[in-house]
């Protein structure tokens, strides 16, 4: 004869099949472990559980007054719990490796407008100022502005190989080289400003050579002789001293 459960398990087993819910009853099974298995067993119209109709998983033949209940071993799903208790800081980790390096960057914005430029030396107040003025000629020889105006007014600026006259009754005197190379001038005896040789008797007086330097004053004038010719110039004069026309920086080497 079957065992029957009288227990408050048994009338809530008749509440499980009154509400179709599953129900949890305090029989012992033979299953320690939390699973999703199902049990089943066969119940009475009064709510009393055979015992020994329970099954794991299969549903027993049941009686024609009998009904097949069912419940679950897993129970509930329960509330979540407190937040744990912050951890603590970790240490501050290694230095990374190097990066590779970057794509080039977009180009930039148009800078803004530099300051006005400094206001540049005077020029040539007039044509005059330019005459006799020092130019350099093609091929690096020194040479004298020379300005002339033809009958039809058109201005002319030439850099011609300078002659100087002499305003103290020496002779003339004239640059054939560029300035600072040794022996780039001549001295002749003409005194006309035409740097020309003179015929006395059958003998023809030539020109002399000269060494001619520009400098701002005496000693950078003596130094530069010296740098052309070392160790042969023992002192400079300023050429504008014995021929008008020369520029106030050109100094001739002596010895």
């Amino acid at each position: 004869m079957r065992k029957l459960l009288k227990s408050r398990a048994g009338i809530a087993v008749l509440t499980c099949l009154v509400t179709g819910a599953v129900v949890s009853a305090t029989y012992a099974v033979a299953s320690n472990t939390t699973t999703g298995n199902t049990y089943y067993a066969c119940a009475t119209k009064y709510g009393q559980i055979d015992q020994d109709s329970i099954q794991v998983n299969t549903p027993p033949r049941c009686g024609r007054n009998e009904t097949v209940v069912s419940w679950n071993q897993t129970g509930a799903v329960g509330g979540t719990g407190a937040p744990g208790t912050p951890g603590a800081t970790g240490g501050t980790g290694g230095t990374g490796p190097q990066g590779g390096t970057g794509g080039t960057g977009a180009t930039g914005g148009t800078g803004g407008t530099g300051l006005p430029g400094g206001t540049g030396p005077a020029g040539p107040a007039s044509l005059d100022a330019l005459q006799g003025t020092a130019c350099t000629r093609d091929g690096g020889d020194a040479g004298i502005v020379n300005v002339s105006v033809d009958a039809t007014n058109t201005v002319s600026l030439n850099c011609e190989i300078p002659c100087f006259k002499s305003g103290v009754g020496g002779g003339d005197l004239n640059v054939t080289g560029p300035l600072g190379t040794y022996s780039n001038g001549d001295y002749y005896p003409s005194t006309d400003g035409s740097c020309t040789t003179i015929q006395q008797g059958n003998v023809f007086l030539g020109a002399n050579p000269q060494t001619i330097v520009q400098a701002t004053d005496a000693t950078a004038a003596l130094a530069a002789c010296n740098a052309a010719q070392p160790g042969f110039f023992t002192f400079a004069a300023n050429l504008s001293d014995f021929y008008p026309t020369a520029p106030s920086n050109w100094w001739g080497c002596n010895f």
